[in-house]
């Protein structure tokens, strides 16, 4: 099927999809700060991260093992919904897991700290 100049979105999806790309971002903003905050930490590592979910040490964190994590946390509030969601995000080569490296880029930051600072410090003057 192919675009045509003339074709438009009707106003309540457009609508629809702006608001998705906005809460899309503040999620982008949110998780930002979250990774810098924990990448800010002395005793920070990405690799024990990784074999603290991958108790098993089988290489890949699948939905069972990221549920049995968070259940191994008391997590009360994350659904295998919200699971699943955690697998789409990060994997890259959507195979439903995540392997070292896919996980590793997933909750690293990507952008520098200090631009996110003076961001922020910005958004409150």
């Amino acid at each position: 099927m192919e675009c045509r100049p003339t074709d438009f979105l009707t106003m309540d999806v457009e609508q629809d999809l702006a608001r998705l790309f906005k809460m899309e971002i503040l999620l982008h903003q949110e998780s930002e700060i979250l990774k810098q905050r924990f990448e800010s930490h002395a005793d920070y590592s990405a690799d024990l991260a990784f074999k603290s979910v991958d108790r098993t040490s089988i290489g890949f964190i699948d939905i069972k093992i990221l549920d049995n994590f968070f259940k191994s946390l008391q997590s009360k509030n994350i659904t295998v919904e919200d699971n699943a969601a955690i697998i789409r995000r990060f994997d890259l080569d959507c195979d439903n897991k995540l392997k070292r490296e896919e996980f590793l880029k997933g909750i690293t930051s990507q952008e520098p700290f200090s631009r996110m600072i003076v961001r922020s410090q910005l958004k409150k003057e």
